[in-house]
Order: C-alpha cells, then structure tokens, then sequence
C-alpha cells in the first residue's frame, strides 16, 4: 500500500524477513499535537534496511517521529516484536520475544476502547493454536451489536478498507494486499 501525502507506504517487509508497521494512535487532541502534519508513510521506507529490531531501536529516535501525528512503529523480526509509541511529543518502547502471538489494534475512536474486546477476541480466538485460518478469521470478525468496535470495523463515517498479510519463513517474505 503506498501512502498518497510521502509516497511512503504504511507497512513493508525486507528480505531479511524484518517487518515493519505503522498503526495510528488515538488520543484526544492538544495544543502540542495540533497541526502536527509531517507523513507518517516516510518512517517504514526509511527503516526497511535494517536487519534485525535491534538496528531499528538504534536508530529510532524522537526526531523519527518529529511534526508527526501520534502513531505506533511495530517492528517484527524472528526474535523480537519492538513497539514504538509516539504520543506527538514523547517517544515509549516496548520490547517482547516472539513467543506467543503478539496483537496490536488503533481505532479513531479512541485506542483504549477497541483494545480490551478486540484483545480478548484475539485470546480466544487463537487459544486453540494460532493457525493461519485463526488469524484469518480474527481479521473478518464482526459483532452485529458494535460494528463501529470490531476487528473489520463499519460505522458511517468509517470502515475497514484493505487488509494486509505478510507471510515470513525461513527462504521467503511475502506480502499480500486485499482491497476490501
């Protein structure tokens, strides 16, 4: 998917089987965020020769993110998934092993209301195991009573537009875009 403000793109994935995302951060607006415009599409692109997570959080700093909107950098390698939160002035990180199966989630209408329904979906949805026909599954799931808060999200000023699949594994990257 290509970013139509930097030409940029959203998500990327490199031959060193290194994947990268960029997820928005809802939080309600405040002087200091406000007229922050610079493309979050130009962070994945400029990162995608990197190896490993452990390049990326070298290199990832405050000024990464600087005149950017809030957002997220998820970075996945075989080892390590690498959260990186922008809240528009401050840059957290978070840094976990690939041991389990690991989801991230935004919604405009604000992260931290999408995040526990959505979450313990996931949780019981690949408790089981997580196959590709799980995960496949968690990412059409819809509630009939709250559209505006599920994994493939309807509401009328909004709804989900695309999804994206990168597959990893030991001689190949494959990335697979589905228009919605």
């Amino acid at each position: 998917p290509i970013d139509p403000h930097s030409g940029g793109t959203w998500i990327g994935a490199n031959s060193a089987g290194l994947v990268l995302a960029v997820l928005n951060a809802s939080q309600p607006p405040t002087a200091a965020t406000s007229g922050l415009c610079r493309s979050r599409g130009v962070i994945v692109p400029g990162l995608l020769e990197c190896e490993r997570t452990e390049e990326v959080a070298d290199r990832v700093g405050s000024g990464t993110f600087a005149g950017m909107p809030p957002c997220r950098l998820l970075v996945v390698d075989s080892c390590t998934i690498r959260d990186f939160r922008w809240d528009g002035q401050r840059l957290d990180r978070h840094r976990w092993n690939v041991d389990r199966p690991f989801m991230a989630t935004s919604s405009s209408l604000g992260d931290d209301l999408v995040e526990t329904p959505r979450g313990q979906l996931f949780d019981s949805m690949l408790a089981r195991g997580a196959t590709f026909q799980a995960q496949d599954a968690f990412h059409r799931h819809s509630w009939d009573d709250r559209r505006d808060i599920s994994v493939m999200m309807s509401r009328p000023d909004a709804r989900t537009l695309s999804r994206t699949v990168v597959e990893v594994s030991a001689d190949s990257v494959r990335m697979i875009y589905q228009d919605l």
